[in-house]
């Protein structure tokens, strides 16, 4: 009696193990693919966006406590004086805020002004500002001293100070006011760099962010401690 399975070669045999699959992507399945990155692109690059502002706030408000920190160590050194806020009449740039508090933060270059003392800009710079609005001068600052501070290289008592309501450091947009004025008024130098908002150090220690609505716009006000 004939078998009724019908036999195979053995090459018939070999070739029906060995199938090869096919590879790659449809058309279709490409375009697919392209669109979910797109749209992940879309989502995510305002987040990240987001993220590193927020990270550049926080340094310039680590920046500013250090400096802010700095100060009321030099208040200690100088019976309780705040360092002159800048150079005009009378004086020199090398005794502005920038230049005296060097060694209260630790900036030790063994200079007092000039080339290479760009380590202290390591403390005065916004990171959310673009390159040609950073300090790239020895005398510059992304941050301005408060209206109570010293002038023309003379330092200033403080006794007058609201400390909880009298600015002690504001960041600005214009590396070359390194203090408040009281041209044009001391609130048109509050620089918006963080999304709108500006970091704002108090002489009690305290910081607060400031929008356009929450600066204050009247030269009597506590803020600006004009003397």
């Amino acid at each position: 009696m004939m078998s009724p399975f019908i036999p195979l070669n053995r090459s018939t045999a070999v070739k029906s193990q060995h199938v090869v699959p096919q590879l790659g992507f449809t058309l279709t399945e490409l375009l697919v693919v392209i669109a979910i990155i797109a749209i992940l692109g879309v989502i995510l690059i305002p987040v990240t966006s987001v993220i590193r502002e927020k990270a550049n706030a926080t340094k310039c408000a680590s920046n500013m406590r250090h400096v802010g920190q700095a100060i009321v160590i030099y208040q200690t050194d100088n019976n309780g004086l705040l360092p002159p806020n800048n150079a005009n009449s009378g004086s020199t740039a090398k005794d502005t805020w920038t230049m005296v508090l060097r060694p209260y933060i630790e900036v030790n270059d063994g200079k007092t002004h000039g080339t290479g003392t760009d380590l202290m800009n390591d403390h005065l710079t916004c990171p959310s500002l673009e390159s040609t609005l950073q300090p790239d001068s020895w005398w510059e600052s992304n941050y301005a001293v408060g209206m109570a501070f010293g002038i023309d290289g003379v330092p200033r008592n403080s006794f007058n100070v609201d400390t909880a309501r009298t600015v002690m450091l504001v960041e600005n947009d214009k590396p070359s006011v390194r203090s408040l004025r009281t041209t044009g008024g001391p609130w048109s130098y509050v620089g918006l760099n963080h999304n709108g908002y500006a970091n704002v150090l108090f002489h009690d220690g305290h910081l607060e962010q400031w929008s356009e609505s929450t600066i204050p716009k009247d030269y009597s006000d506590p803020a600006w401690a004009a003397q």
